[in-house]
């Protein structure tokens, strides 16, 4: 946590995720006002299997608060590499393929 983060800070319940901040808007930039609070929430974020039916270890087992990354963005991210990895082959026609 950033030194100006934590001064901001007045108290904070790590069970439920508020935080209280101060009123100190001189010196930290403005979160509100001081009885504002916030409320910060972190799931895991979204997890895929990195690991091919052959290699040691698979199936990986999804960490804890994670979600299954939905089939439709992982196509859209495969689908984004494949055509940034064009892009560079074209700029560079003697690259490998």
């Amino acid at each position: 946590m950033s030194p100006s983060l934590a001064g901001s800070i007045q108290s904070l319940s790590a069970a439920s995720g508020v935080v209280y901040l101060t009123d100190d808007t001189f010196s930290t930039p403005d979160a509100g006002p001081y009885w504002g609070e916030v409320r910060f929430t972190f799931t895991g974020g979204y997890f895929f299997e990195q690991l091919e039916p052959e290699d040691e270890g698979y199936p990986t087992v999804q960490p804890p608060g994670s979600a299954p990354l939905p089939k439709g963005l992982r196509l859209a991210w495969l689908n984004h590499c494949r055509a940034s990895m064009e892009c560079i082959r074209q700029a560079r026609p003697g690259a490998r393929r």
